[in-house]
């Protein structure tokens, strides 16, 4: 037997809780300008976020976030 060739995305975060994944569809796709009316079929986003305790931040704080992608 061949051994498949699999690859291995590894999402690391630093100061986010959580990860949103999404994708534009093709009618908002259609609307973007730097992608081609069909690019939705072959995109996905992957982004860090803070959904279930968003950041606030009061005057004169600041708060800083990572997101790092590796393909393996």
């Amino acid at each position: 037997l061949v051994a498949e060739d699999r690859r291995q995305v590894v999402v690391t975060q630093q100061g986010f809780d959580d990860a949103v994944v999404w994708n534009p569809g093709p009618d908002r796709c259609a609307q973007l300008a730097d992608m081609p009316p069909d690019g939705w079929s072959e995109m996905l986003c992957v982004e860090a976020a803070t959904v279930g305790h968003p950041v606030v931040l009061q005057p004169g704080e600041s708060w800083v976030g990572r997101q790092s992608l590796s393909l393996l």
